[in-house]
Formats: C-alpha cells, sequence, structure tokens
C-alpha cells in the first residue's frame, strides 16, 4: 500500500518523538515501497537488513587470487630455468648454424682425412685478441694473418699472460666474420670456453687447430669473399675455481668438474705438444 505523506505538515504538527513513532508504525504495518518526494524508497528492505554469511563470489575471489599468484610464482620460476638454459642453447644452435659468425667444431679426424684441398682458392684468416675490461691478462696473437686453402688444415697461436701478483682463470669466447663464412670454418680444437688458470707472472702458449670447409666454394654468397677474421675475447671467471690437491707436485689450482670434483687444469704448451700431434697425423 502506498502512503503520500507531507513531511512538512508531520514537522509542524507533532514532536520530532511523535514523528518517529509515527514512521515506525508505517514501517511495520506497511512493507512495500513508500512514496517520499515523488521518491519510491523499500525501508523494509533498508532497516530490515539481516546479516548474511560471507558469499560464495567472495570465496571465489579469494581463490582466484590464489591462483593467479601461482601462476605468477610459476612463470618467474620457468623464466629463471629459460635464462639458465639460454646460453648453452644458443651456443648449440649457433655451432650448428654458424649464427652469429660462431664456427663449428670438428669431432673426428675421419672428415679431415677424405676432404679433398681446392687449391686455386687461397683464403686469408686474420686473428684478433681482445680481454674484458676487467681482465687483467695480456692476451695477443702470435701471427696476424696466415693463408690457408680450402680443405687444408691449419694451426695458429696466441700467446697469453698473467703480469698481476695472483692466479687468475680466464675463459674465452670467439667469433667470425664475415658470418657466412663461419659455417664453414671448423675449429677441431682450441681453448675457447676452457678455463685458463695462469699463476703470476706465467706466459703460455694458445694453439688453434682448424680448417676450412671445401665447400666453401660452392657457395655463391662467398665467391668473392676470401678474407675473414677470427676473434678471440678472454673474461676472469672466479667460479670453479678449487685449492690445490696435497698430492699434487706442480701445486696448481684445480678445476671443478661436473661431478663437484677437481681435476688439474692443462698448462697451455701441453695442448700446443698435443695439437703438433694431430697435425704429424693428419
Amino acid at each position: 500500500m502506498l502512503f503520500v505523506m507531507s513531511v512538512t505538515k508531520i514537522a509542524s504538527t507533532a514532536s520530532v518523538t511523535t514523528v518517529c513513532r509515527c514512521l515506525g508504525t508505517i514501517l511495520n504495518r506497511h512493507r512495500g515501497p513508500i512514496l517520499f518526494a515523488n521518491r519510491t524508497v523499500s525501508f523494509y528492505t533498508l532497516f530490515n537488513r539481516r546479516r548474511s554469511p560471507p558469499s560464495l563470489h567472495l570465496m571465489t575471489d579469494r581463490q582466484r587470487r590464489i591462483d593467479e599468484a601461482c601462476r605468477g610464482l610459476g612463470w618467474v620460476f620457468i623464466m629463471v630455468g629459460v635464462t639458465f638454459a639460454a646460453l648453452p642453447l644458443y651456443r648449440m644452435f649457433c655451432e650448428s648454424t654458424g649464427f652469429g659468425g660462431t664456427t663449428n667444431v670438428a669431432k673426428a679426424l675421419e672428415h679431415i682425412e677424405q676432404m679433398n684441398t681446392v687449391p686455386e682458392r687461397l683464403i686469408r684468416v686474420r686473428f684478433n685478441a681482445d680481454v674484458n675490461s676487467s681482465m687483467q691478462w695480456k692476451f695477443k696473437p702470435v701471427q696476424n694473418e696466415i693463408y690457408v686453402n680450402p680443405g687444408e688444415t691449419a694451426l695458429a697461436f696466441f700467446t697469453a699472460e698473467n703480469p698481476s701478483d695472483r692466479p687468475i682463470v680466464g675463459i674465452s669466447t670467439y667469433n667470425l666474420t664475415p658470418f657466412q663464412a663461419a659455417y664453414y670454418f671448423n675449429k677441431i680444437q682450441c681453448f675457447c670456453f676452457d678455463e685458463q688458470i695462469l699463476r703470476p707472472g706465467e706466459t703460455v702458449d694458445l694453439p688453434v687447430f682448424f680448417y676450412i670447409d671445401p665447400e666453401y666454394v660452392n657457395d655463391p654468397q662467398l665467391e668473392y669473399i676470401d678474407d675473414m677474421m677470427l676473434s678471440y675475447t678472454f673474461f676472469e671467471s672466479k667460479s670453479n675455481l678449487m685449492l690445490p690437491s696435497p698430492f699434487d707436485p706442480t701445486n696448481r689450482p684445480l678445476l671443478k668438474n661436473n661431478n663437484g670434483t677437481g681435476e688439474s687444469s692443462k698448462n697451455g704448451n701441453d695442448l700446443v705438444k698435443e695439437k703438433r700431434q694431430l697435425l704429424e697425423k693428419a
């Protein structure tokens, strides 16, 4: 039932207490909407609410936030894993495709023995050596350049010196330009990505044993390219260093391998002897 009231009339004929009692009586008897100044208000619904238990949508919203937090943490762990795996995966990709000037690494000497040298094509290979700004080594190529035919093996040397007063562990990266030629440049063995330890004042020769695949001459993109540059950059490596073994007569630091044990690092001169033996066999 609708009641049309004049608030001004009630206030002029009765006290505030009387007005409140009248309103209470109306609200108790009539639970429908009441019209005040052309506005419909459901006072029963407004003043007679009952406190309801937590609604289902609030619980669902809380669970949704928990699920979103779990998904966020999951993505964080995934991205951290991808970050650690990115470098070895990228290195494998570059070595298999020659992308970014990364050269291939020969896996067997049988392929070298079966190669045919291309004497009518002579390639000049230039060498460049750099060190990181925080690296205290002196690093340079022994020879600035060499000439080699596709299908022919070659041996080059770099010299590293530690002029500081402390042992330094170094590790190097490499690339070759132009990038198109990197796919045909194969290193049989070199010092790249291997940690090298130099004691104070020590100098070593670091060899690079390589060849250029004979298919180089069949690539139309390399028809007029007879010049390439092999560059190495040394960085200081401060991890994976162990104290020398008490049973090691050379008293050289040890490098941790994958199972956590230590093994003596090879001197660069020992690597030179190995490369020369490989040259004699090839």
